[in-house]
């Protein structure tokens, strides 16, 4: 099917995806998704992290502790809410 698909353009672009299932996991691996990982992901905190240090904002340190202190706050909410 992802091989076959005649929107892409170009063709067969998609069939390198036919086996994710094979390569890929879910988020919040090694563990189970929950809210809190939603959440972090929803609020693209690791990539706002790499691109504070990328572009300078901060320093590759300053950049992790920020992100690490804004993720614990959300598995805090969601530890006290009983979904983590």
């Amino acid at each position: 099917m992802l091989e076959g698909d005649e929107r892409a353009d170009p063709q067969g672009k998609y069939a390198v995806l036919a086996n994710a299932g094979e390569w890929s996991t879910n988020a919040g691996h090694p563990g189970n998704d929950s809210p809190a990982v939603q959440e972090v992901l929803y609020q693209f905190l690791i990539p706002k992290m790499f691109a504070a240090a990328a572009r300078g904002e901060m320093s590759a340190e300053e950049s992790v502790r920020t992100a690490e202190s804004e993720i614990k706050l959300i598995y805090d909410k969601w530890r006290e809410r009983g979904k983590v």
